[in-house]
């Protein structure tokens, strides 16, 4: 008799990451919508990878993914938003994955709100760690700090 596995809690997490049909959906503050595919090539993920991962290792960001309480989250937002730096590296990994998205010249953060642009990105980074998650699951339990999930219909 063979036994279903659990679902995976993490892969769950991470799907509600990931738009459906793999487009975002972003209001710009003007108002306008604007349909964004998340898959995009190697090369753009590389560059949206590094810029993301220069916006981890600014302290206002790595204090706030280290963080205490949501009052001290709270502070950490704030803190980001005053970090000219870690913004610009927000722009610019928004610039690297969809380039052609805003008119030439255009700084996303001129006319998109902060979330907005950060949830153009997230599928990006979130799309390869479900696909190691799938490929992970089957050679076993534990590696990733994660039990085997069963893919979601």
């Amino acid at each position: 008799m063979s036994e279903t596995p659990a679902p995976d809690p993490l892969r769950a997490v991470l799907l509600k990451l990931v738009p459906e049909g793999n487009v975002v959906v972003l209001t710009t503050v003007a108002g306008e919508t604007l349909r964004l595919n998340t898959s995009i090539s190697a090369r753009k993920q590389i560059v949206v990878a590094r810029a993301t991962e220069r916006l981890l290792r600014r302290s206002v960001v790595a204090g706030t993914i280290k963080g205490g309480g949501r009052a001290d989250l709270f502070g950490q937002i704030v803190g980001l938003i005053n970090d000219d730096a870690a913004l610009d590296e927000l722009a610019a990994a928004f610039l690297a994955a969809y380039p052609d998205a805003l008119p030439a010249g255009t700084d996303p953060l001129d006319v998109l709100s902060i979330e907005e642009v950060v949830l153009a990105i997230l599928p990006l980074l979130v799309r390869p760690m479900l696909r190691a998650l799938d490929v992970v699951g089957p050679l076993g339990v534990g590696i990733l700090g994660t039990s085997p999930g069963t893919p979601e219909a």
